[in-house]
């Protein structure tokens, strides 16, 4: 795909529900999930055929998903890459190798935990001059941020020319890091979002 600018940007698809056909047919990211039952019991899991599910098994099939779809894409990370919430910075290792610098952003304290950053600052008003980056990446954090159209806006800023952003975000996961989580997203808030900032997308998956 030709564009100034690519934004490969990931929605949500729950456990067992078909993809449908035609258009809406388009390869899987996997992002975040969890399992599709009868009744949803807060963060205790879902009912779903054999019992109920505790809320971590979502997650860890979510991350594992999510894991398995971003190292498809790790070509991508070459160059100057921002890791742009990075919290632990734990896909520098996995996806990292071919970069040429990898700089992770993220406030000192977050709601998880202490960050291994090493700029702290906000996803809002990156500090960073115009073109700086050829990759960003930004996972799970579009959902915790006051303003998501200011990331959008901040990431296209910073990014070079031809640079391309990694971005996946939950759509019907739990509340997580409360209070500190505001949004949910469709594919096409998403592709909003991002063309409203500059970005030609050029790659919406789901799962």
């Amino acid at each position: 795909v030709d564009c100034a600018r690519r934004l490969v940007e990931h929605d949500e698809l729950r456990i067992g529900e078909p993809l449908g056909g035609g258009e809406d047919e388009i390869r899987l990211v996997f992002l975040d999930c969890m399992e599709r039952g009868a009744e949803i019991d807060g963060r205790k899991g879902a009912v779903h055929g054999h019992g109920v599910l505790p809320w971590s098994h979502g997650s860890k099939v979510s991350g594992d998903l999510r894991l398995a779809r971003l190292l498809s894409v790790r070509h991508l990370f070459q160059g100057s890459v921002l890791d742009l919430g990075c919290g632990m910075r734990p896909y520098q290792p996995i996806l990292g190798a071919e970069a040429g610098r990898w700089t992770g952003l993220d406030l000192p304290l977050t709601c998880s935990g202490p960050s291994r950053a090493h700029i702290f600052g906000s996803a809002l008003q990156i500090p960073f001059q115009a073109d700086s980056f050829d990759v960003i990446l930004c996972t799970e954090v579009l959902e915790h941020v006051t303003g998501p159209q200011r990331l959008f806006d901040e990431a296209c800023r910073v990014l070079k020319s031809n640079g391309t952003l990694v971005l996946t975000v939950p759509q019907t996961c739990g509340l997580h890091e409360e209070p500190h989580d505001y949004w949910r997203f469709t594919r096409h808030g998403l592709r909003l979002c991002a063309e409203n900032a500059g970005f030609d997308v050029a790659q919406v998956e789901q799962m």
